[in-house]
């Protein structure tokens, strides 16, 4: 291949430039009579270099042991037992120091630190062993790899540019020092002679594809290569400055002694350059100051020579199968450009086959390449178990460098996958599987939903365990079968293993371990609704977790306080578990855990009625466990979303999500999710008004949940087949699947369960004329749904009150509570009740067909004169509901006539949450008039009682419309005031995305007053807000404020990246560019095309 570089007119100067450096190595230099080289037979070839096997004696070695034959290897541990150990076989230290004290000062001093640090890690029992590694050294020297560079004596100033290289490779690989990246030993050199040496530790297990070549490795332990090799490289990644390595493959990672992966040759490695220098024409330099003039830099390029169709390349030396795209269009190799490899060593690892293996030609390796062309991963029968890394294969093959993933992204992601370090063979010849090894292997089955497979492998690992006497291997199988156990419903089964591994625990005094165990025995009791239990466990597991730092550990003992929290029905606790659980998940980089707390959140906003933001929470979810492969998490989140669309009665869709979510649960053998999916379908079908499907899902539906015992689930599904039975009629039976439904309900202690089933019968008892039966089921389940705050059951409890009282005959109290009914639905937006209620009174409107029905309904709800009130609750709400309605209709005057008169009576009745809903409405009434002085009164009012019921989203909500209308009076001092009082008190109930949106205000505000500097500080924050929770709008919003303020500052290509940034994610959300975008990038645009 040819090289395309110049001759520099200061060749001279930077040849002595590169001696400089190369003597400042001087540490590093050895004698070459120190390395014997028997067999010059070269292992492995690369560039103007070959590797061959040597062996490094170390200087000063006494000649007693210089005489010792090679032949006398075998009988070394006896001889050293001999002239090193006391009468009881123990290592005596002073006997070996003496016999090295003539040798060299390093080695002396190497020995005495080997000593010191076996004696420092109570290795006491190895001490003998390493007395044997070291005298075998000292006798027979240390196995190396010796690369060679071969140059040409007749070609001078090649010649002086490959020792140019040479120096480069030396001075970066000095500079390293990481477990995962080959250890440096030192240098030969004389250029007189032709000496260019890099003396590098020989690793017998040869790199990763002889490896795997050498034996059968299971998917766990060809992980853990994996995991080695994205810490090396992360380490690169992440020097100061970083390190691109550019020849990133199989042949370059090596497999040591202890079987980690380790990253080697360093020849096409480069330097990132700083900040301030990448502006110049070439990002990339060479290690340190000593870039040396004339050293080879150039990236390989592909040409098309259209009268023979061929492709050909020209470039240095690099390795095909693995080069990027951009790297093949003759751009430099960047640190995307190792990703674009690291996806292809995941696949060698996994498959054992090389990229591209099928093809023989260079060019049609260019063209897969170039036209991304890339194997079908998931479809793979090994990649298929490991679908998390697929996801990850896919994100490192992004054909846009700038879209890959980053390596500390992909390490993070890589860590938590089932992996076990590469184990040899027994005496006998056959691999043993260790305990860690089975347990991984069970993770990686449970993983694709295989509870079986991986239930066998855990009960494997427990008899390993058992029979090794290996405490903490049976802990951490226990608890592995007990998750499977609890998944099975085999709750006995499941308390036993995690009590079991919680004693195993603390008996040896592992606090992590105990703190695993209790995390999933208070999932255990959740499941079997012995909430009090859940919670005191779950409790006690994330302080354990909190002490022991595991942060993956602390977040799903969040996401079991979420859950527990949820089924009490106390919601605000459970939205606070569930974000502090998402927020830990997404911060580590936890995919499945971010996953699970997004549900949870899902169905936290579904129970109230959040149908927007629980539909948001479980498309994310799906979205996470789709792309990881978790079956059982998609299956879950489209029960989820299916919930959702019934909710808002789309019926069509819910039936899809939930035929999807039982498809997959029926495949993974879920008993419990199909159950949950037949209950989704039958009340969609329900819905519908098709019994006969209805029924069938219900009663299949009640066979599983009562076959595996899980008890809110038969439950659910007698509610269900009551309501069918009413419906039809059916009132005999109808009662008795509700009363069924009830008893088990109350049994669980499930208070949402209870109402609603109790709404069932006491509509049962209403159309069988039981009015006292049926009035007593209202009242108490108004009771149960007023006290876990829902809004919707309480209102139907109420409708159901008055459907009793005026059959009763009770008609002037009936109306006055109807239309009380008629307007919580309509302000919960439940327009199936509000029709309900309407009908009940002989007023049947659909609300959303005519301004003018609606209002006549509300004008129905609002009495004549204050001598016609019955109930000054009701006619305060219809009062707001005719002011929204007025206020839609931009009717100002009357909306604010209509709303002075519900504050006026939410006000007498000291009705705090009513006073400030009316005044924060009136508020916004005002706004639309202009009435900056009167709004500025209502919203203060509305501020200070939102402040007294301890409502504080929504004070600081006030808080941040107070500032705007400051800001829009120019009172600014005021205005900042104000929003830094709304960031604090969003700071104090841990609202992040409050924090950033008021971060935002601030910076707006400090662009007003020309304080660029402040509010460019201000809109970083709030991007990182933003960013963390994911808020992407608001991200997008950050980067507008930053893109203006680069603007204002004259920092034009700050301005543009920025406002790049932000219209990729306006693109992404599927939202409009804001005009700050379009502006700016405009702006820019004449800018770039007149430069000042």
């Amino acid at each position: 291949m040819a090289h395309h570089t110049a001759r520099l007119p200061t060749e001279g100067h930077s040849e002595n430039k590169a001696r400089d450096i190369l003597d400042g190595m001087s540490r590093y230099r050895l004698d070459p009579t120190s390395i014997k080289i028997a067999d010059p037979t070269p292992r492995a070839w690369g560039g103007q270099s070959v590797v061959i096997i040597g062996t490094l004696t170390q200087p000063g070695t006494p000649r007693i042991l210089q005489l010792i034959p090679k032949e006398f290897e075998k009988l070394l541990p006896k001889f050293l037992e001999k002239i090193i150990c006391d009468e009881s076989n123990e290592v005596q230290f002073e006997a070996v120091e003496k016999m090295i004290s003539g040798t060299d000062e390093l080695v002396f001093k190497a020995f005495k630190r080997l000593r010191s640090e076996a004696l420092k890690k109570g290795m006491t029992g190895k001490l003998k062993e390493l007395a044997f590694e070291a005298f075998k050294e000292l006798v027979f020297g240390k196995k190396v790899a010796v690369k060679k560079f071969e140059w040409p004596h007749d070609d001078t100033e090649k010649s002086a540019r490959d020792f140019k290289s040479f120096v480069n490779e030396l001075s970066l690989m000095t500079s390293l020092s990481h477990p995962n990246i080959i250890k440096f030993l030192g240098f030969v050199e004389d250029t007189k002679k032709g000496d260019a040496w890099i003396v590098l530790p020989w690793e017998a297990n040869g790199n990763v594809r002889e490896f795997l070549q050498s034996g059968e490795w299971l998917i766990p332990e060809r992980i853990s290569l994996i995991q080695d090799t994205a810490k090396g490289l992360e380490y690169l990644h992440s020097h100061d400055p970083p390190i691109c390595h550019g020849d990133l493959k199989s042949l370059n990672i090596l497999v040591n002694s202890s079987y980690r992966a380790i990253i080697t040759d360093f020849g096409s490695a480069r330097l990132k350059r700083s900040v301030a220098l990448e502006k110049e024409e070439n990002q990339w330099v060479m290690p340190r100051q000593m870039l040396v003039n004339g050293a080879e830099s150039t990236s390989p390029q592909v040409k098309f020579d259209p009268s023979t169709l061929d492709l050909t390349l020209t470039g240095p030396n690099f390795s095909l199968r693995w080069t990027a795209p951009e790297v093949l269009k003759g751009e430099m190799g960047d640190l995307p450009s190792d990703m674009w490899a690291m996806g292809w060593i995941c696949w060698e690892i996994i498959t054992g086959r090389m990229p591209f293996e099928e093809l023989g030609r260079e060019p049609l390796i260019i063209d897969r390449t170039l036209t991304g062309k890339l194997p079908l991963i998931r479809e793979d029968s090994q990649l298929s178990h490991v679908l998390m890394l697929c996801s990850l294969m896919s994100d490192c093959w992004l054909s846009d460098p700038g879209k890959r993933i980053g390596v500390s992204a992909f390490q993070r992601k890589t860590a938590i996958m089932p992996s076990e370090t590469p184990s040899g063979s027994a005496s006998d010849g056959q691999k043993a599987r260790s305990v860690g090894l089975l347990v991984e292997l069970g993770r990686m089955y449970e993983l694709q939903s295989d509870k079986a497979n991986a239930q066998a492998h855990y009960r494997s690992a427990i008899g390993v365990a058992t029979r090794t006497k290996d405490d903490l291997g049976k802990a951490s199988a226990l608890q592995c079968l007990g998750r499977i156990h609890g998944a099975n419903s085999n709750f006995g089964e499941a308390e036993s293993s995690y009590k079991e591994a919680q004693e195993i625990c603390s008996r040896v005094g592992n606090s992590l371990g105990t703190a695993h165990a209790l995390g999933g025995l208070g999932e255990i009791y959740r499941m079997q609704s012995k909430h009090q239990e859940a919670e005191k466990v779950f409790n006690d597991a994330r302080e354990a977790h909190s002490r022991a730092g595991s942060d993956l550990g602390t977040g799903n003992a969040l996401v079991g306080l979420g859950n527990t929290y949820q089924a009490q029905s106390k919601y605000p606790e459970a939205e606070k578990a569930f974000n502090a659980a998402r927020e830990t998940h997404y911060r580590i980089g936890n995919d499945l855990g971010t996953g699970n707390a997004l549900f949870g959140l899902g169905n936290t906003y579904l129970v109230q009625s959040k149908d927007l933001e629980a539909e948001k929470a479980f498309r994310k979810a799906r979205e996470i466990y789709s792309r990881i492969g978790n079956d059982l998490g998609a299956a879950s989140a489209l029960d989820g979303l299916g919930q959702v669309h019934r909710a808002q009665s789309q019926n069509q869709e819910a039936e899809v999500a939930f035929k999807d979510a039982r498809e997959i649960h029926s495949r993974i053998g879920n008993d419990l999710g199909t159950g949950n999916a037949l209950v989704g379908l039958g009340n969609t079908y329900l819905a519908q008004l098709r019994s006969q499907e209805a029924e069938r899902a219900f009663r299949e539906a009640h066979e599983i949940h009562s076959r595996i015992g899980n008890d809110p689930g038969a439950a659910n599904a007698l509610d269900g087949l009551g309501e069918l039975y009413r419906a039809q009629s059916k009132n005999h039976e109808a009662e008795k699947a509700f009363n069924e439904a009830y008893k088990i309900h109350s049994r669980s202690r499930n208070d949402l369960g209870m109402g609603n089933a109790l709404l069932g019968l006491g509509s049962t008892y209403l159309a069988q004329s039981k009015d006292l039966d049926a009035e007593k089921a209202f009242r108490t389940a108004h009771e149960i749904h007023s006290r876990i705050g829902n809004d919707l059951g309480a209102t139907s409890a109420l409708d159901g009150l008055e459907q009793v009282r005026r059959a009763q005959s009770q008609d002037q109290e009936a109306e006055g509570a109807f239309n009380d009914t008629r307007t919580i639905h309509s302000l919960i937006n439940e327009n199936f009740g509000a029709g309900n209620a309407s009908r009940s009174l002989g007023i049947v409107h659909d609300y959303r067909r005519t301004w003018n029905e609606a209002e006549q309904v509300c004008n129905h709800q609002v009495p004549a004169s204050p001598d016609c009130a019955n109930d000054d609750h009701s006619n305060a709400r219809a009062l707001l509901a005719l002011g929204k309605l007025h206020h839609t209709q931009h009717r100002y005057l009357e909306a604010e006539e209509t709303i002075t008169k519900a504050l006026a009576i939410a006000t007498n009745i000291a009705h705090l949450q009513g006073q400030a809903t009316t005044s924060q409405l009136l508020a916004e009434i005002l706004r639309s008039q202009l009435k900056r002085s009167e709004r500025m009164d209502n919203l203060i009012e509305a501020e200070v009682v939102y402040a007294q019921i301890g409502n504080h989203v929504s004070r600081a909500e006030i808080v941040r419309k107070i500032g705007d209308l400051q800001v829009e009076q120019g009172m600014y001092t005021e205005a900042e005031e104000s929003y830094h009082l709304a960031q604090a008190i969003y700071l104090s109930i841990d609202n992040a995305g409050g924090v950033a949106t008021s971060l935002r205000q601030l910076g707006e505000l400090c662009i007003y007053q020309g304080r660029h500097a402040e509010a460019e500080e201000y809109f970083t924050q709030a991007r990182l807000g933003h960013a963390v929770i994911p808020d992407e709008n608001g991200e997008a919003k950050a980067l507008d404020g930053l893109t203006a303020v680069h603007a204002l500052q004259g920092k034009f290509g700050d301005a543009k990246a920025t406002c790049m940034e932000a219209c990729e994610i306006y693109r992404r959300i599927g939202r409009p560019l804001s005009e700050i975008c379009v502006y700016i990038s405009g702006m820019i645009h004449v800018v770039e095309e007149n430069p000042l």
